[in-house]
């Protein structure tokens, strides 16, 4: 399989994937960006651009999960994404609290680690090390797919001391397609590790899914045409949203003082990104009101009272309480954004909407 690089170059310079080349080899990694998060701008290639490894040519080497979503993303009202077809079997399998790690082939032989993102990042440096204590006898033709846990990376869920892979799926170069899903306990046997846990859950347990086990992030569903969805538990959320720490006031700094939303979505997790899209709009709509509210109330008592002393603009301005303080910047000629913004800030420190999940 070969993808078209001209195409993906182009998506890199509009900021939609990224793509890094390893410090060694002909190779590249391509992964989907913030920006392209934040403008929900999916399509079959960003779709694929979650840790794809291509040569130099194009040609792909490892072809990892497409992005996938929560369940309420496809459940929404306002969801672009399709609806799931429940009727059709599926497998249920542990989510892991961890980093996912790309096995792929090096020119001399050697596998290696990649992470979502990076060849050398501090993650996938440690699971090539982890690897290379494995007994792996990868196909050429399929993308071996594990999660890294280590103490060090812990994200919310705490797994002790434990430093291991675990073996996630095995994906079809070609077809995109898992491979192996009844024989991966035994594959991950082989290779001395272990397969992610399977669950079995309902149609009906699935759509209400809560757990009261402690230390857990969730369940991913693999349907048989592909469709992958995660459901993530109510307590993990709720830490992480206290780990990353973004919550509404956050979100009003960065518009209030001009700066760009990217640095701070580059903390958030793709479960919340809706929540901060949402979060932002509401705040730039108010402040567009505000403005338009502001400036067309001062331009008629403008016209009513010409060059009338400040004591009759003063006694105009009274009924019009709440922007009173914009009126007479605007009388004197300054700026009015900060007074603005002022007005739109949160009193409380409200973060990610549970909803979402």
């Amino acid at each position: 399989m070969k993808i078209d690089l001209s195409t993906h170059r182009e998506l890199q310079e509009q900021g939609l994937i990224s793509i890094q080349k390893h410090p060694e080899f002909p190779l590249l990694i391509h992964n989907y960006t913030q920006r392209c998060q934040w403008d929900r701008a999916w399509n079959d290639i960003t779709l694929q651009c979650r840790g794809l490894i291509t040569d130099l040519s194009g040609k792909v080497i490892c072809r990892p999960f497409r992005k996938f979503f929560n369940l309420g993303e496809h459940t929404s009202p306002e969801s672009i994404l399709p609806p799931i077809n429940w009727k059709q079997s599926y497998r249920v399998t542990e989510k892991i609290d961890g980093s996912l790690g790309i096995a792929y082939p090096t020119p001399s032989g050697e596998y290696r680690m990649a992470t979502r993102g990076s060849f050398v990042s501090e993650q996938a440096i440690r699971g090539t090390e982890m690897l290379r204590k494995l007994n792996h006898y990868f196909s050429p033709n399929a993308t071996y797919l594990f999660e890294i846990i280590y103490p060090e990376n812990r994200i919310v869920v705490d797994y002790g001391g434990v430093e291991e892979l675990i073996l996630l799926d095995i994906i079809d170069n070609f077809t995109g397609l898992s491979l192996n899903r009844e024989m991966l306990e035994d594959i991950a046997g082989l290779m001395s590790c272990r397969a992610v846990r399977r669950h079995s859950l309902s149609v009906e347990e699935l759509m209400r899914y809560s757990s009261n086990e402690p230390n857990r992030e969730g369940v991913v569903v693999l349907f048989v045409d592909g469709t992958r969805i995660k459901i993530k538990l109510e307590e993990y959320c709720r830490l992480h949203k206290l780990i990353t720490g973004v919550n509404a006031r956050h979100i009003w700094e960065y518009l209030r003082d001009g700066k760009s939303l990217e640095e701070l979505i580059d903390r958030v997790p793709d479960e919340f990104m809706s929540w901060v899209n949402r979060t932002a709009t509401d705040l730039l709509c108010e402040a567009a009101r505000i403005e338009e509210s502001a400036n067309g109330i001062f331009a008629e008592i403008k016209q009513g009272l010409g060059n009338a002393p400040r004591k009759e603009y003063a006694l105009a301005f009274e009924p019009h309480l709440t922007l009173r303080p914009i009126l007479f910047l605007l009388l004197d000629g300054r700026p009015i954004h900060q007074a603005i913004w002022k007005q739109l800030r949160p009193e409380g420190v409200t973060t990610f909407a549970v909803a979402d999940e």
